[in-house]
């Protein structure tokens, strides 16, 4: 197995990226500033980041798309304003066509395979605490804004993952008296079937099932320091959907968090490093699915973090939330080709993170 210490610092040249993020009307509105913890979730929520500019409430109208024919639409997390929650919002990879999904507190979005709906946590994970334990709950709401609805019982969950039917979750979910751990939740009972237990006594977080619904990646914490210098140790981890085959496939010391497939299961993106400390290059890197060959594909400079990496449904890009942790420029989306190259912003609007790309029906 690929040591990630040994490999991290390999780069890739790749094609240069193309002009993405067609700029929208849009102006932004009501700038006000509040601390938000950036942090992917299995690493805690120790990362301030700058508060919030609101997204504008006009956006340019696409042209009419026939029936039938697919579409790409992005799912995202924007901040809210004067004193309103983040808010989840979807809209056409261009910045039109915006829709409010819901206005309130959003993490962890991400589309159902039929691109009817999507699921998301509540939670405070990342600004919250206790931060080694999932402290939300889970929410479906219909594509269009309608039908929210909370579909997770009684204790705390979060980073929801669907399975290729569309009827269950994968979710980090921490019951009273239970360890913490990843579980699959039936989206019409509440029902839930365990997974993974953490042996530390830590988290199980961020799962994501794999196209064909027969693995699933998650990020297991097996230490947490909590102090003026948080220090953790976090690895990427894949394991059936069963409960069986268990595996690591990063070093511990790799800080791995917020793991996304391509679409054809053969390789997963992530973040890693050390998100508590300003003066660490965070990153995107990519690794194969059985934890060989990774490659860095994104490094970002001091004082940046990278996070949340999404595959375009090509698998031709990534799409990943860039931020300032020194709070003085907003976080922003953007696009990098996903066998290398340079990144560029995705859509006009700041402030924007934790996105999920589809191509819908």
């Amino acid at each position: 197995m690929t040591d990630v210490r040994r490999t991290l610092e390999r780069e890739i040249d790749g094609i240069p990226a193309a002009e993405f993020g067609l700029e929208a009307v849009a102006r932004r509105r009501d700038r006000r500033r509040r601390n938000r913890r950036i942090g992917s979730g299995a690493l805690g929520a120790a990362i301030a980041l700058l508060g919030i500019v609101a997204i504008g409430r006009v956006m340019t109208t696409s042209p009419e798309q026939p029936a039938g024919v697919p579409r790409d639409r992005l799912v995202f997390v924007s901040p809210g304003h004067g004193g309103e929650e983040d808010r989840l919002m979807a809209s056409t990879t261009d910045g039109a066509d915006l829709v409010q999904l819901a206005d309130i507190h959003a993490e962890y979005p991400e589309w159902s395979p039929d691109g009817t709906s999507v699921a998301f946590d509540d939670g405070r994970n990342l600004i919250g605490s206790p931060f080694t334990m999932p402290n939300g709950q889970i929410y479906v709401v219909a594509a269009d804004g309608s039908d929210l609805r909370r579909v997770s019982p009684d204790g705390g969950f979060s980073a929801p993952s669907w399975s290729p039917d569309g009827g269950r979750l994968a979710v980090a979910a921490a019951r009273p008296g239970e360890a913490s751990g990843i579980s699959w939740m039936d989206v019409a009972t509440a029902e839930l079937t365990p997974v993974t237990s953490n042996p530390f006594g830590q988290w199980d977080g961020e799962p994501v099932v794999s196209p064909d619904g027969g693995t699933i990646a998650f990020t297991r914490i097996r230490e947490l320091e909590v102090s003026d210098a948080t220090r953790h140790l976090a690895a990427l981890f894949v394991v059936n959907a069963d409960g069986s085959g268990l595996r690591r496939l990063t070093s511990w010391a790799s800080d791995a968090a917020a793991p996304a497939w391509s679409p054809d299961g053969s390789r997963i993106a992530f973040n890693t490093d050390d998100h508590f400390d300003p003066a660490r290059s965070q990153r995107i890197v990519v690794i194969d699915a059985d934890g060989s060959d990774a490659r860095t594909l994104v490094r970002s400079g001091p004082n940046e973090g990278s996070y949340w990496p999404t595959w375009s449904p090509d698998g031709a890009r990534i799409v990943f939330t860039r931020a300032d942790l020194q709070l003085v420029v907003p976080s922003q989306l953007l696009v990098v080709p996903s066998r290398g190259g340079d990144a560029v912003p995705f859509l006009s609007e700041p402030e924007l993170n934790q996105a999920d790309w589809a191509t819908l029906p």
